[in-house]
């Protein structure tokens, strides 16, 4: 990952201290601090030597102080900002650290001319989709768990939904008050510096590490976007990114950009169960890719049968093959799998179902 160069200029040592081990610890970047407590220091220090982002308090300003080696300047107010410095974007300097640090990487992302390229993953990352043409499948519960699991098997992994209308909200914390919808307004425009305003916009799960992205609050958000710009973004990440994992959550429509990006997938999770219907609609699915020349998407499907409702007596296919791929895992009904906490749904991974999906992982 690039190291950034970040300067803290305030008059409170004690707020620097704190601001400076919490960004050192943010997300695991490779953030170089520098912090000054008087402005002579700060004044001399700039004369010679250069700053990504200078992160300054008003009174530290100097009139005389030389800011052309900063790229992004960064105003810290308690209050309300300076009628004189006005012209610099701001953040507000008592608040929690995360949106600190997000703040800092959104403004930095916007205004740096610089392409910044994660280079730490020599290997492309690996996309992995969880698709199946069968509604209320359990495909969205699947990816989260799948994502959760590879995250905390030391592999860095960004969940990412497909949906119009997600579900997930329910099921990881998306409190932040940025969402899936400010990343696209990105990706149509073609912005440069996409992994710095991932930086900024994405959730971190507390329990695995797994990255994601609040959903957007409005689904023609999600219409909006191109098969060409879902295309891009999935690319970039897999190109430029250290994610060494990235899930893809799909709907259950047998649509043109859902085949598209299926075709683009490194393994596609295929899940199925044993009802009359849902073998039907797999059938439908099949002769569908082969009407419109896709079956090379089933070289990389792994076929999952997930018995995702305990009062579906399905029959389990034992022995069964679908299209001459066998059932690659049989998930089983799990009544704890999901616990709530004021009304928030949490997926935690010491429970059958989480033990099964390690089977695909390993």
């Amino acid at each position: 990952m690039a190291k950034y160069n970040i300067i803290i200029a305030d008059g409170d040592k004690g707020y620097i201290d704190a601001i400076s081990k919490y960004l050192i610890s943010y997300g695991n970047k490779d953030f170089n601090i520098t912090s000054f407590s008087q402005r002579a220091y700060l004044s001399k220090y700039l004369e010679t030597d250069k700053g990504d982002i200078l992160l300054i308090s008003p009174e530290m300003i100097d009139p005389n102080i030389n800011l052309d080696n900063i790229q992004v300047i960064i105003i810290n107010i308690e209050d309300r900002i300076p009628e004189n410095l006005i012209k610099y974007p701001y953040i507000h300097k008592y608040q929690p650290g995360d949106l600190i640090a997000k703040n800092i990487i959104n403004i930095f992302s916007q205004q740096s001319k610089d392409e910044i390229i994660d280079t730490s993953n020599n290997q492309h990352s690996k996309v992995i989709g969880v698709f199946s043409p069968i509604g209320g499948i359990g495909k969205t519960t699947t990816s989260i768990v799948l994502g959760k699991q590879y995250a905390r098997s030391n592999y860095k992994t960004l969940f990412i939904s497909l949906e119009e209308l997600s579900s997930y909200r329910e099921l990881l914390d998306c409190t932040s008050t940025k969402d899936f919808s400010d990343m696209i307004y990105y990706i149509k425009q073609g912005n440069n510096n996409l992994l710095l305003k991932i930086e900024g916009l994405k959730n971190i799960d507390s329990y695995s590490e797994l990255d994601y992205f609040s959903p957007p609050l409005c689904y023609e958000d999600i219409q909006e976007v191109s098969i060409d710009e879902w295309i891009y973004f999935i690319d970039y990440l897999r190109n430029n990114s250290s994610y060494e994992r990235i899930i893809l959550d799909f709907d259950s429509t047998l649509s043109k950009k859902n085949m598209k990006i299926l075709q683009i997938c490194d393994e596609v999770i295929l899940l199925v169960n044993g009802d009359n219907m849902s073998k039907c609609k797999i059938e439908t699915m099949y002769n569908n890719l082969n009407k419109m020349n896709m079956n090379d998407i089933n070289n990389n499907i792994k076929i999952v049968y997930n018995n995702n409702n305990i009062n579906k007596e399905d029959e389990i296919m034992e022995g069964v093959s679908i299209k001459g791929k066998d059932i690659n895992l049989y998930l089983p009904y799990d009544n704890n799998l999901i616990t709530y906490e004021n009304s928030q749904g949490y997926i935690h991974l010491d429970n059958p179902f989480s033990e099964f999906i390690k089977k695909l992982i390993n």
